[in-house]
Parts: C-alpha cells; structure tokens; sequence
C-alpha cells in the first residue's frame, strides 16, 4: 500500500477503467482514453482520501494533462453537474459523465455492482450523513435522469447518445 492507494483500490481503478473501455463508443470517446482516465482517476489516494480529485488532477496537470480528461478526475465523485451557471457546461463533458458512471457501478474491491450496491457501500464507509455519500447520491441521480442504459445492476451498460441530445438532457435537468 501506498499511501491511501490499496490493493483494493488498485482493483477498483483497474475495474473502473474496464467499464469505461467498454461504455465509450456511447459517448464517441476513444475508449483507449477512456481507459488511462479510468486508470488514474483515484491517483490521489497516494496522498489522502479527501480531495483525492484535486491532488489526483494536481498530478496529471503536472504530466501534462489537460482539458476534460484533467476535468473529469477533479470532479468525479463531486456532484459539480450543479456548478453549472449562465448556460455554461464548463465542469460536464462527456468524459465526467463517463467516468462518473462507472465510478458509481464499481465497488471498492473492483467488482461491478450496480448502483445501489455502490451507494450503500459509500453510506457505509462514510455514514448516511457524510458529503462524500450525499454527493454520491446527487451523482447517482443525475445519471440516471441524464443517461440511458442497457440492462440492470452489475449487467448494466450505457445506450449510445450524441452530445447534444446529452446536452439538452443535462440542461433539463438543470432546469428542474
């Protein structure tokens, strides 16, 4: 172990990576991308859990990352989809959405299991009145009003959708 980053950790990135190879032609996302930014995007557990997303988009700044691939480890797990003001869209690509998906379908451990797994595993490691569950929720949410999808719990996968209709979507939403 390194730091904060276990083993268990290690299969849970790995698993989250898998997840968005697999889902990124739904969003026309090069899934080898899609792959690396599921790889890293708890990279700042080496330091500590909390703001593991900004020590994590810290170190891929440093590396030379940028745009949404850096976005979207800076705001995974963060229900920034409400940071959105005056029609801007700075803190929602596709890339978030993606990784935010699969992030809250892959327990800690690395297995793919769905939604509600995923939330009572948060609720249980941080309590049902933590930022980190209650973010977890917003997340949750947002997703399932935003995306569509194919199957259920650990079968489930994303249905393609272009970025203006996930767009439209989004600001529906924000519009609520």
């Amino acid at each position: 172990m390194i730091g904060n980053y276990s083993d268990n950790k290690h299969n849970h990135c790995k698993t989250v990576a898998e997840v968005m190879y697999e889902n990124a032609k739904a969003f026309g996302i090069y899934n080898k991308l899609a792959f690396a930014v599921g790889l890293v995007h708890d990279v700042g557990y080496i330091d500590s859990w909390r703001g593991h997303e900004d020590t994590g988009a810290y170190i891929l700044k440093a590396m030379g990352v940028s745009g949404d691939c850096l976005d979207a480890v800076r705001y995974h797990g963060k229900s920034g989809y409400w940071f959105i003001g005056n029609g801007m869209r700075k803190h929602i690509s596709p890339m978030l959405l993606l990784l935010q998906f699969a992030d809250m379908i892959v327990d800690g451990k690395g297995n793919i299991v769905g939604f509600d797994a995923r939330l009572s595993e948060i609720k249980e490691r941080y309590g049902d009145e933590s930022p980190e569950y209650d973010g977890s929720v917003l997340v949750v949410d947002f997703l399932k009003e935003v995306l569509q999808f194919n199957g259920s719990d650990a079968e489930i996968s994303l249905q393609p959708v272009d970025e203006d209709t996930l767009l439209k979507r989004i600001y529906d939403v924000k519009a609520k």
